[in-house]
């Protein structure tokens, strides 16, 4: 039987308040919609959700066939008094691949 767009928006949900132990709401913005009901049916390799949690919900902010866990990057921002400091971070890993900083210029301001 084929997946149908409905299935598939209940398994991930079903799946995403079983890992994150929510009861909250999992929220698919319109974008995300329209691309798991084009995926619909496609799952045969996996698929990979990326989730941000809002309040007492979360939210799917990305979709992909496949297994990418281990091709996700984020960016941590520390803004010192003195400094800016950013951070490119592998977030299977945890290892931070590249920094940039610069001196902070409301430093003259107090």
């Amino acid at each position: 039987r084929a997946t149908t767009h409905i299935d598939a928006k209940n398994e991930i949900s079903g799946l995403l308040r079983s890992l994150y132990s929510t009861r909250g709401e999992v929220i698919f913005s319109p974008p995300i919609s329209s691309r798991l009901e084009r995926l619909s049916g496609q799952f045969g390799d996996g698929v990979t959700v990326t989730v941000r949690r809002k309040a007492d919900s979360l939210e799917v902010i990305g979709l992909e066939l496949g297994d990418r866990s281990g091709r996700s990057f984020g960016l941590a921002i520390d803004i010192g008094t003195t400094k800016i400091v950013a951070y490119l971070v592998n977030l299977a890993t945890g290892e931070i691949l590249d920094t940039a900083s610069d001196y902070n210029r409301q430093l003259m301001y107090g």
